[in-house]
């Protein structure tokens, strides 16, 4: 049944064996990636496939019927076959599922009816992977769910190229068993890939464009704002072809298609030179393979990560650099703040990060970084940090509530801390093939014959959801004009439409900074 392949996921595969599993990435894009890799390279059949493996987080049902659909003609006739793959993944009746932190470990709060989902943990494993990537309260979440987990009989997996001593020491604080390999996994004819040079002033298209010979560049930036704007910078200059960007303020379609763009373009086979302008979506969630990164400093987890999307696996031969660092210098770089309400990485681990790289200059190998991430993202050092603080605030606070027995709809809000809302913009809705579609859906709700008609709606609505971009919150809260609509996707859900004043288009994104 499995080909013989190698990698971080294949290893969990192993472990997990003929056990029941679940696989946890942080991001809904990463899920995707590595759902696709296990269907298609370690099964040899796509029914053999689905009778082992599911996918489950929020995006799920468009995941889902792109794959009935190209698997088979999927008519009313194996509308069943569909719906009965579904709920066997939301019921986790599958040996294998593949899915975000908030579908498992949402048994934090013991909200009433958990129990059942608890005890089918306690006989199964559970692999956490990437969990630098958590947020301080995701990751509060996590380490008490694997102390509850624990606890009732389940094992666990946690696989990262960066584990900080910090966590660590959560794990023992909260009680938690585990096994530390003696040594990393570092594979010796992969031990040079980067060569870097920190920079101590802004990321700026002028040395981009200086350091751009015909070959294929990454520019990772910590916000969209700054993406976009030095996107606008570098098209301006460069022919328009030779520049992409991506980030997540694009409509669902668009990201997709720009996903498989960036991919195609870092393969092996392609000669194609170009520079893409990028954000954290590119960190861990895609396989992609450039020559050259210049990127703004974040903190030392962020940072290695993205350099693991240039020479993802190539040793660094040549003279000079492969990997450019821009620290901001006197001032901060985009993403960070000394408050915490606007700071998109804790300001604390921006500035340890940026003392444990000043001096860096040339080589650094992989077991370099992590002595790095061993000696800064200790305890001690951490301790004033807000990020510590909140992970230690948010265990104490599930302590408190164990009792309290909320519903598991109002633990869905208080867990997925809602930063984020799903809307479309108003621009993508006027098109006319959009308002066909639009009307069609409104007609077929607003008939008395959905049993008849299901089908239908289900595909309407995956295409209207194919349209949506996430939006910051505050834009709702805040402004009142931004949402001017909605659309009905079913008597319990409705999209807001978000006004055209926050321009989108197809090749720079949502564009908010107005």
């Amino acid at each position: 049944m499995r080909k013989r392949v190698w990698g971080k996921t294949e290893g969990g595969l192993r472990w997990l064996a003929n056990g029941k599993g679940f696989f946890t990435l942080p991001l809904k894009s990463a899920i995707n990636s590595i759902y696709a890799r296990i269907k298609n390279k370690i099964f040899s059949e796509a029914t053999e496939a689905k009778q082992h493996v599911g996918i489950l987080h929020s995006d799920m049902l468009q995941i889902l019927l792109g794959e009935f659909e190209k698997d088979d003609d999927f008519d009313s006739t194996n509308l069943m076959d569909f719906k009965s793959y579904l709920n066997e993944t939301r019921s986790w009746s599958l040996p294998l599922t593949i899915t975000t932190l908030d579908q498992v470990f949402n048994i934090v709060y013991r909200y009433r009816g958990y129990e059942p989902k608890l005890a089918t943990l306690g006989y199964s494993k559970v692999i956490i992977d990437e969990v630098q990537m958590y947020s301080p309260d995701l990751l509060a979440y996590l380490i008490y769910g694997l102390k509850m987990i624990q606890e009732y009989g389940g094992k666990f997996a946690v696989m990262t190229a960066t584990l900080a001593p910090f966590i660590i020491d959560l794990f023992k604080e909260q009680g938690l068993q585990f096994t530390m390999p003696e040594q990393p996994f570092l594979l010796p004819e992969l031990s040079q890939r980067h060569a870097v040079k920190v920079l101590h002033r802004q990321l700026n298209a002028d040395e981009i464009v200086a350091g751009f010979h015909d070959n294929k560049v990454l520019v990772i930036c910590n916000t969209v704002n700054k993406a976009i704007s030095l996107y606008d910078e570098l098209v301006e200059r460069l022919d328009t072809s030779k520049v992409k960007v991506i980030h997540s303020r694009f409509i669902r379609k668009d990201r997709r298609k720009l996903e498989r763009e960036i991919t195609a373009f870092t393969d092996k086979g392609n000669k194609q030179a170009g520079i893409w302008i990028g954000t954290q979506v590119v960190e861990a969630s895609l396989d992609i393979d450039f020559d050259v990164l210049y990127t703004e400093l974040s903190e030392l987890n962020s940072l290695f990560q993205r350099m693991g999307r240039c020479y993802r696996r190539r040793n660094f031969t040549k003279a000079g650099y492969n990997v450019w660092i821009y620290d901001g210098g006197d001032k901060l770089p985009s993403g960070i703040s000394t408050s915490d309400d606007t700071s998109i990485y804790d300001y604390e681990m921006f500035s340890l990060s940026k003392r444990a790289i000043a001096i860096l200059d040339g080589p650094l190998s992989e077991k370099e970084k992590m002595d790095l991430i061993a000696k800064t993202y200790t305890k001690d050092n951490l301790k004033n940090s807000s990020y510590l603080e909140r992970v230690q605030k948010t265990i104490g606070y599930l302590d408190g509530c164990a009792n309290e027995r909320k519903s598991k709809q109002e633990i869905e809000i208080e867990f997925r801390d809602i930063e984020s809302v799903t809307a479309i913009p108003e621009e993508i809705l006027k098109q006319e093939q959009v308002e066909h579609l639009h009307d069609r859906l409104k007609q077929l709700l607003a008939g008395n014959n959905y049993r008849g008609n299901e089908l239908e709606i289900i595909e309407l609505r995956d295409k209207m959801m194919d349209l949506t971009v996430q939006v910051p919150a505050y834009l709702f809260y805040k402004t009142i004009d931004a949402k001017v609509d909605e659309v009905e996707l079913s008597r319990y859900q409705r999209i807001p439409v978000l006004s055209s004043k926050y321009n989108y288009d197809g090749n720079r994104g949502l564009n908010i900074d107005i």
